[in-house]
C-alpha cells in the first residue's frame, strides 16, 4: 500500500475510560473535542470510539449528547460512537472489547488524558506500512532505558531522553494484530513496564514496531489506587523514604530507581509477574513520592 493510500485509510481512535469521579466537562470533554478536531482535519471518514467502563453509562450518554453526529460531523467525515459496558471490567479487557467493536482496520488506542498533536498523528499513520504491525509516539513526560530483544535475551541499553519503546499512552495497531496479541497484560497494571512487555511479545510474534521521529504524546495520568498488589507498592515506597534525607538524597533516590528498573527487566525475563507488578506500581508513583518527601525535608530544615 502506498503512503498516500495509508494516509487516507480511516482509523478508529479508541478511548477507554473507567473514571466517573470528575464532571464530564472537566474529565473527558476537552480530550474528546481535541480528538475530533484531529479527525475532522483528516477528512478520512475516521471514527472516535469511546468505551464507557464506569458501569453506569453516564459518560457514554454525556458524550453522545455533547457530540451529536448530525450537528457536529456534517458530511460524515468523522463520527463519535460511545458504548457503555454493563458493569466495570478490567480496563485491559475493555480495550480488547473496544478493538473488537472498532469499525476500522487500524485502531489508535489513546489513554484517557493523553493528547496527541496533528503532526504526530500523521506520522504514526504514515508509518503503518506493510511489514509494520504498530506505530507509537515517544512519551514526552517519561525517560526510560532502551530495551531490545536479541535471540533469547532482553538487552538493556542507555537510551535517549525519550522513551524508545512502545508507549502505553498511545499506539496505532493493525486491529487483527492487537486482537491476536491479546493487548496489554493486565498483570502489569498501568504504567511502567506493560508497554515494554507487549513490545517483547510483538517481537516474539515476528511483528515490527515503528517509532517515527518527531512524534510525541503527553498525558496527565496519575497513579490508580485500585490496582492489584497496591500494598506491595506501598511497601516499596515506604522503604525508599529514608533515601531522600541529606544533601545528596535525590541523587541516591534516582540511583535506587535505576537499579530497581534493571531488576524489573530481569524479572520480566524470568516471567516473575507477581513480583513485577508490585515493583511496577511503586516505580510508577516514585516521582510523586520523591517530590513530596523532598518538600517535607526542605520544610523541616
Amino acid at each position: 500500500m502506498a503512503q498516500g493510500d495509508t494516509m487516507s485509510a480511516p482509523i478508529t481512535l479508541l478511548i477507554v475510560t473507567s473514571e466517573a469521579s470528575a464532571p464530564f466537562e472537566l474529565q473527558l470533554e476537552p480530550q474528546l473535542a481535541q480528538c475530533m478536531q484531529l479527525l475532522e482535519a483528516r477528512g478520512a471518514g475516521d471514527e472516535l470510539l469511546l468505551i464507557d467502563n464506569s458501569g453506569t453509562g453516564e459518560l457514554a450518554r454525556a458524550a453522545q449528547q455533547r457530540f451529536p453526529p448530525s450537528a457536529t460531523f456534517e458530511g460524515a467525515r468523522a463520527e463519535l460512537r460511545a458504548l457503555a459496558r454493563p458493569k466495570i471490567v478490567d480496563p485491559r479487557a475493555a480495550e480488547l472489547a473496544g478493538a473488537q467493536a472498532a469499525a476500522c482496520d487500524r485502531v489508535l488506542l489513546l489513554e484517557t488524558g493523553a493528547t496527541l498533536e496533528s503532526a504526530s498523528l500523521d506520522k504514526l499513520i504514515a508509518a503503518l506500512v506493510p511489514g509494520i504491525a504498530a506505530s507509537t509516539p515517544r512519551e514526552a513526560t517519561r525517560a526510560r532505558y532502551s530495551a531490545r530483544w536479541s535471540a533469547t535475551e532482553l538487552l538493556l541499553e542507555p537510551g535517549d531522553p525519550w522513551n524508545p519503546g512502545l508507549s502505553e499512552l498511545c499506539v496505532l495497531f493493525r486491529r487483527e494484530d492487537f486482537l491476536r496479541l491479546g493487548g496489554y497484560d493486565p498483570l502489569f497494571g498501568r504504567g511502567g513496564l506493560s508497554g515494554l512487555e507487549l513490545f517483547v511479545r510483538m517481537q516474539r510474534a515476528g511483528l515490527a514496531l515503528a517509532v517515527p521521529p518527531g512524534t510525541r504524546v503527553e498525558s496527565s495520568r496519575t497513579a490508580r489506587t485500585d490496582e492489584p498488589l497496591w500494598r506491595e507498592r506501598e511497601r516499596h515506597l515506604l522503604n525508599w523514604r529514608e533515601l531522600v534525607s541529606g544533601p545528596d538524597g535525590e541523587a541516591r533516590w534516582q540511583q535506587h530507581i535505576r537499579l530497581l528498573e534493571d531488576r524489573a527487566l530481569e524479572l520480566m525475563r524470568r516471567e516473575a509477574r507477581v513480583e513485577l507488578l508490585g515493583l511496577n506500581l511503586a516505580l510508577a508513583d516514585a516521582p510523586r513520592m520523591l517530590a513530596a518527601q523532598a518538600a517535607q525535608v526542605a520544610q523541616s530544615s
